[in-house]
């Protein structure tokens, strides 16, 4: 049996869609931002996630909870993966 699910987003994300000229392949370019990131000032590290089509959700809610923990500073976190 196969259903259709509506997508699921991420809290404080952001998704653009790019085309590739060299392959035409389209892509998705997920960025998650951190808490308090509109109101900053301040500069960010970024973590870059290849192919973050089944992990993008998962790495970032680890890296949120040790945000939370001041285990990691809070960062920027950019997942690419192919357009499916």
């Amino acid at each position: 049996m196969s259903a259709s699910y509506p997508e699921a987003t991420i809290h404080r994300s952001h998704l653009r869609m790019v085309q590739a000229e060299a392959t035409g392949h389209r892509m998705r370019i997920s960025v998650c931002l951190p808490h308090g990131y509109e109101s900053a000032s301040r500069r960010y590290p970024a973590l870059f996630l290849l192919d973050a089509t089944g992990l993008l959700g998962v790495v970032t809610g680890i890296a949120r909870f040790m945000q939370l923990g001041e285990e990691i500073p809070p960062l920027i976190i950019v997942g690419t993966s192919y357009d499916t």
